[in-house]
């Protein structure tokens, strides 16, 4: 809107001239305006996309740290179990050798 009222300064004379010369002005303060805000949107879109990725990054640390954990216990957890079936064959060894100790002895 701008260049065309620039040219309609040009072609008109006298007070219109005046009156076009204040919508220039009034277009331009208002471009101006746009461009300030323009730029403040911009910081803004900046800011939440740093604290988004922030954000992002403290849910993908929270997961690992999770998932760490989670391996951790079930190393443990595989731990015992191999422990109880080794203690399971003993007493079942032991079942046995009683049984067969048993018989003998009838």
């Amino acid at each position: 809107r701008v260049p065309m009222v620039k040219e309609l300064l040009k072609d008109s004379k006298g007070s219109s001239s005046r009156e076009l010369e204040g919508q220039l002005e009034a277009l331009q303060a208002e471009a101006e305006h746009l461009e300030d805000e323009q730029e403040d949107d911009e910081e803004r879109l900046r800011t939440c996309e740093r604290e988004n990725a922030a954000a992002v990054a403290a849910v993908k640390a929270e997961g690992a740290a999770k998932e760490l954990e989670l391996r951790r216990r079930l190393t443990e957890e595989q731990a015992i179990t191999r422990a109880l079936e080794r203690l399971v064959e003993e007493q079942e060894a032991a079942i046995a050798a009683l049984c067969a100790a048993h018989e003998q002895a009838a």
